[in-house]
């Protein structure tokens, strides 16, 4: 499980993590196949909370609702009184521009963003002219093309720096300045060299698995020129790469926390409160953190990361995750949790893998570790991809279609024979006795094994209980030798001494007669 728990993108795992070692049993459930999207389940003492990042019971469907429409959440605080940027909206099937043309005329600088979108998509800033203009709601629209509203919002761009304030359980516990992806100049290398560099810090991944997010060098082009990647910046010189501050568009974090004034951290207590949200992330710009300046909400966020305040790149860090548990283990309610699923000692198993409609039998063997399954043809080409064919050509299961993958690990296992060896280790989402799963299975040669699959206690573990007097599957050679078995059997019992002389030759531990 902890494996399991380790491959969870950040705040899932941190909140993961942080729940085991306060002794809550923790299981993941996918949401389908094809998502990484996860639900976790926390259990201790006959009670339960689930979660999925930051998305908990706190988070009733009104409040979900709210933070993700940004236009709804500037009515709702403007109606309490709670600061926002003057804004227009402009619906997805209006094309005429007029009207936001006179709202730029009026502001002189403006911002134009998707009403629907996270994580910065669609956001173009310091627009100051019409064809600006255009080009920003084009980018939006197109940003907005998968969101649940086309709408787009124009808003007076005002002026400070913009901070997050995580909200929990009504109580501002964490404050970040979250600082647009930069690099840092020696006078040598160009931009984009100093961006290779940077992305090689061991602390960034892609997405959101590490601390810190990979910049994208195409991005970088894309919004600011091919030019400018040649550039060659002085040495000690900053220049920001993308204009957006979001942490997964490589971002970094500054703990404001003990800077920030009452004054602003009660009104993201308020913000949160009015949104109808349990844990959330209020962005504010301020043009004074400590107090006194002019402040604006900008968005209100349902499910907020938490690794910017975990891992800030300057400051001090601070375990959110412990005040998230806290507050979880005390909405915990109590279960009455169902038994688990009864597995036999074969199965038969189904995946997308293995094409639509295909039943592969599998072996379940309490006493191995880690599930494995037949491959071949496996091989790994410069770009660290991982390739490999599931079964072989023996084997009826055998298609010959070739899966890559980069999410893979390597692993000793000792096999049939004593002998430690190295395999690789992929998940496969299957589904077992009807449930969905997405299982970790080492990559071995099982040509010369009765099934092409077995099932290890990685699988069993937390999800079912093994009968092992039902065998839910058999195969050929399963079949064949329950056959000989029955034939033997009515041989030995006609006359069991001539049997005896017949085939003591082959049976086991016998004396053979010189």
């Amino acid at each position: 499980m902890n494996e399991e728990i380790d491959n969870l993108k950040i705040t899932n795992r941190l909140l993961s993590q942080e729940a085991q070692k306060r002794g809550w049993t923790v299981t993941v459930f996918y949401a389908s196949m094809d998502s990484p999207q996860a639900i976790i389940r926390a259990e201790k003492n006959g009670k339960e909370f689930i979660y999925s990042s930051t998305l908990t019971p706190l988070t009733p469907t009104c409040g979900f609702l709210i933070a993700e429409d940004k236009y709804l959440t500037y009515q709702l605080l403007k109606n309490v009184g709670i600061p926002t940027p003057e804004s227009l909206i402009i619906p997805g099937d209006c094309n005429d521009f007029s009207e936001a043309e006179a709202f730029l005329n009026r502001h002189k600088l403006v911002i134009v963003k998707p009403t629907c979108t996270n994580h910065g998509d669609g956001i173009t800033m310091n627009i100051s002219d019409g064809k600006q203009l255009a080009d920003a709601i084009r980018i939006a629209r197109k940003a907005a093309a998968s969101s649940k509203s086309s709408a787009i919002l124009v808003q007076k761009q005002v002026e400070g720096k913009e901070y997050r304030f995580l909200v929990v359980d009504g109580k501002c516990i964490a404050v970040a300045n979250r600082r647009p992806p930069f690099v840092v100049g020696d006078g040598k290398k160009t931009v984009e060299e100093l961006i290779i560099e940077k992305n090689q810090n061991p602390l960034r991944g892609n997405g959101h698995d590490k601390p810190l997010t990979k910049i994208n060098i195409k991005e970088v082009a894309q919004t600011n020129g091919r030019d400018f990647l040649k550039l060659v910046p002085k040495p000690g010189e900053e220049v920001e790469v993308l204009r957006t501050s979001n942490l997964s568009r490589g971002g970094e974090a500054v703990n404001c926390t003990d800077i920030a004034s009452p004054e602003l951290k009660n009104l993201a207590e308020a913000a949160a409160i009015h949104c109808q949200l349990g844990i959330t992330g209020v962005d504010i710009i301020t043009t004074d953190i400590r107090g006194g300046g002019k402040n604006h909400i900008i968005e209100i966020n349902s499910g907020p990361g938490i690794r910017m305040h975990v891992y800030p790149s300057v400051g001090k860090p601070i375990n959110v995750a412990k005040y998230i548990i806290d507050v979880l283990e005390r909405n915990a309610h109590t279960i009455s949790r169902p038994s688990k699923t009864v597995i036999g000692r074969s199965e038969y198993l189904k995946s997308p893998m293995f094409g639509k409609g295909v039943e592969v039998p599998a072996r379940t063997d309490t006493g191995a570790r880690i599930a494995s399954i037949w491959a071949s043809n496996i091989s790994m080409g410069e770009d660290g991809k991982l390739r490999f064919c599931l079964f072989d050509k023996p084997s009826e299961f055998y298609t010959g279609k070739v899966f890559e993958t980069n999410d893979y690990r390597i692993t000793a296992v000792r096999n049939s024979t004593g002998q430690e060896e190295m395999r690789f280790r992929v998940k496969i989402p299957v589904v077992l006795a009807g449930k969905k799963i997405n299982a970790s299975f080492t990559l071995s040669n099982r040509s010369i094994n009765s099934y092409p699959i077995l099932i290890g206690r990685n699988v069993i573990n937390n999800k079912f209980t093994v009968d092992v007097t039902k065998n839910s599957c058999k195969n050929s050679a399963e079949t064949k030798r329950e056959a000989v078995d029955k034939e033997n059997n009515q041989e030995l019992l006609a006359n069991p001494y001539e049997f005896y002389k017949k085939h003591s030759h082959k049976i086991v531990g016998v004396k053979k007669q010189k």
